[in-house]
């Protein structure tokens, strides 16, 4: 496997940057004294903070090294943002049809809203399915940055990922929704323009650039965004 050495003031740029993050997140927490205040950021936080909470919160290390890697193999190309187009289908139901209940009842979690509907045992089932599959999906998210530290640092695996959930769980523990909304939007913007950066860096070192890109994709059809074959009934 690929390995890339970081220089001094990299690592000190990460750690600095995790650090401030944490003490950021506990900061934010404080004077929270009541449960709707810890879980609902008192309900007064803006629209455009938690639209840069919920992009960054779905998007994670799987999405900078999985996700290119699926582009890249043999068959890969745009159809993987199908998801993101089922993701807007799924968020307008919820808007409309889900969304209304939370404030016109005053609850707290979706588990409350299915109880309210469905009963207390619908409710259980999807909380347990919810753990399930957040926990094999973090786990994954959380096992896939831990080698990216071991690889550009040279950081223990398993120390990788204790330091990562330390950090994670300290600034989430005590600065309650606030602290996750805010330092969600903060590295989204980070990630955002690291994107943009890395993406441009890249494109520019071709010796065709652009033009050269989009020839390469056209050239391995990685540029098809829907797919209407029917291979079963061939």
């Amino acid at each position: 496997m690929l390995s890339v050495a970081i220089s001094s003031w990299d690592a000190a740029i990460v750690l600095v940057y995790f650090g401030l993050m944490i003490a950021w997140g506990i900061w934010l927490g404080r004077g929270q004294r009541d449960l709707s205040t810890y879980l609902l950021a008192g309900r007064d936080l803006p629209w455009w903070a938690i639209l840069g909470s919920i992009v960054a919160t779905e998007t994670s290390t799987a999405t900078f090294l999985s996700v290119p890697g699926i582009a890249f193999a043999a068959g890969g190309d745009f159809r993987f943002l199908q998801l993101a187009f089922g993701y807007i289908i799924g968020r307008t139901v919820v808007t409309y049809f889900l969304l209304p209940l939370y404030f016109q009842r005053n609850l707290f979690t979706a588990y409350e809203v299915l109880e309210h509907r469905f009963g207390g045992i619908t409710k259980r089932a999807a909380s347990l399915l919810f753990l399930v599959t957040r926990n094999l999906g973090d786990g994954l998210r959380l096992f896939l940055t831990g080698i990216v530290l071991e690889k550009v640092a040279g950081i223990d695996l398993s120390v990788s990922i204790v330091i990562i959930g330390i950090g994670t769980i300290l600034y989430t523990f005590f600065g309650g929704m606030k602290a996750v909304i805010w330092s969600d939007c903060v590295q989204f913007v980070v990630y955002m323009i690291g994107g943009v950066v890395a993406g441009a860096i890249m494109i520019r070192s071709l010796d065709g650039g652009w033009t050269e890109l989009l020839a390469f994709a056209r050239e391995n059809e990685k540029l098809s965004l829907f797919d209407f074959r029917t291979p079963m009934s061939a």
